[in-house]
């Protein structure tokens, strides 16, 4: 019987993976429309917080900049900084430049 609970418990996981808590994810979808915004990362990373840990969130982050969601690099890049991480924002924060220049641009300005 026990087996059987370890199991079930290892086909849930892609289920529950990739799922963001409610809250954090109201803030995500915000956030991918403006992500210069530092008020909206703020709440976002809070919201995330509140539910799961810091390790979940930059996996989640991670993945998601792998999959080439939109302005995820630069989520990423300021949870990393958020996280103490500079080198590792800073490649992030290479990559969400790459990946969308003009972005960067409007930020700038």
């Amino acid at each position: 019987m026990r087996g059987f609970g370890i199991c079930w418990f290892i086909g849930c996981l892609p289920l529950w993976a990739g799922e963001m808590p409610e809250k954090a994810a109201k803030y995500h979808a915000a956030l991918a429309q403006r992500p210069e915004s530092a008020v909206l990362f703020q709440r976002f990373r809070d919201a995330w917080l509140e539910e799961r840990p810091a390790e979940e969130l930059d996996a989640e982050l991670g993945a998601r900049a792998d999959a080439g969601e939109p302005a995820a690099w630069a989520i990423l890049a300021r949870e990393r900084l958020a996280a103490d991480r500079g080198d590792e924002a800073l490649a992030a924060f290479a990559k969400a430049r790459e990946a969308s220049p003009a972005a960067w641009i409007d930020m700038e300005m």
